[in-house]
């Protein structure tokens, strides 16, 4: 009888046509994602700085008991070819999603798939963009753990949110027409920062084990056997960061030297490390609002701002747009249901932003 002992002892004499000697994994590391367990291995030590640059991006949260934990694989293909590593990387990637399936691509320095019913993601990086760990963390790690963690039943917007005395403020806008600037001058002017980029919503009590988030069905079923109502927490991401177009610069002088240049949609812009310029600005943990503003922004051309009541029915249609399509109507449905109950404990307007930049800060601190 062939025992195991044997096979480890002329594990050298096999052919390893697949390669699987050389992704094997040889190093693990464990930290949290929202309150989440998240184990990332790999089988080169140089991997091991992604997921202490995505951890930085991620609010801090109570660790959920018994909670599912989250698996990144991120292995070093030595087959892949060396090929200098471009300034406009990201616009490479291609991203597609089927089902439990996403698919993050940009050949030949990547190739990475996740599971994410599994929340599982695995990524076949080249020896050129191992030597750049956040382009991995930023758009291979974060990508995984934010679509994993969508099937919990989290409601996700494409948000600012801003955090003083208990009061959260949520802007929403079309892309340039100011959302990130106000955010910043909000966070100049006394309010700390939770994002500049996506604002979740989770509901409390909150089922804390992926495999009990769904029956056979995919309908949610709520492991604490309760409604969802009893409490709500804001989480941010990237938390610490805040992205500006490159003629709002003048506006800021004193954080200049805190900014690196990025693009975004192909437009160029400055992002800002919070941690660096203004570390009294920014929330590191989730947060529990006694009260939310929702506010959906408008550029018009004048001098005032002006802010419009809006009913719950109106603010969510306007919202949908800035959510995530999911193909599951059952998990779509839950992420709905959680933004419907931010919805149900906030008051909704339509902010028209004007040119007067004090008159912006005046009319949000009025609300």
């Amino acid at each position: 009888m062939i025992t195991e002992s044997f096979v480890r002892e002329h594990l050298d004499r096999f052919e390893d046509f697949w390669h699987r000697r050389e992704a094997a994994i040889q190093h693990e590391v464990t930290i949290e994602a929202y309150g989440y367990p998240l184990h990332f291995a790999t089988n080169d030590p140089l991997l091991l700085e992604v997921p202490r640059l995505c951890v930085d991006r991620y609010s801090r949260s109570k660790l959920i008991e018994n909670a599912a934990p989250l698996h990144l694989n991120f292995i070093l293909d030595r087959q892949l070819p060396i090929k200098r590593v471009p300034i406009n990387w990201p616009s490479r990637l291609r991203y597609i999603g089927q089902n439990d399936w996403l698919t993050v691509n940009a050949e030949p320095w990547v190739n990475s798939f996740a599971d994410l019913k599994q929340h599982i993601g695995l990524a076949f990086v080249s020896e050129s963009i191992a030597q750049k760990p956040l382009l991995l963390s930023r758009y291979i790690g974060d990508c995984f753990v934010l679509n994993m963690l969508l099937r919990t039943g989290w409601g996700e917007l494409h948000a600012s949110c801003l955090y003083r005395d208990r009061r959260a403020i949520l802007l929403i806008a079309p892309h340039n027409t100011g959302k990130s600037t106000t955010a910043f001058r909000l966070a100049m002017n006394g309010y700390q920062l939770l994002s500049d980029g996506m604002t979740y919503v989770r509901p409390h009590p909150f089922p804390p084990l992926f495999a009990n988030a769904e029956n056979d069905q995919g309908q949610f079923k709520n492991a604490n056997g309760g409604g969802l109502g009893r409490g709500l927490e804001l989480l941010g991401y990237p938390i610490g960061e805040v992205k500006l177009r490159m003629d709002m610069l003048k506006e800021f002088p004193q954080i200049k030297k805190h900014g690196r240049k990025t693009l975004v949609r192909e437009d160029a812009k400055m992002v800002f490390n919070l941690r660096e310029a203004m570390p009294d600005r920014m929330c590191e943990d989730s947060i529990w609002p006694q009260e939310i503003v929702v506010c959906l922004l408008e550029r018009v051309n004048s001098h005032k701002t002006v802010a419009d009541p809006i009913d719950r029915s109106a603010a969510l249609n306007d919202l949908l747009p800035n959510s995530s399509h999911l193909t599951n109507v059952s998990l779509l449905t839950n992420n709905l249901n959680s933004i419907e109950q931010l919805l149900d404990r906030a008051r909704c307007y339509r902010l028209k932003i004007g040119s007067d930049v004090t008159g912006i800060l005046k009319a949000i601190e009025n609300l």
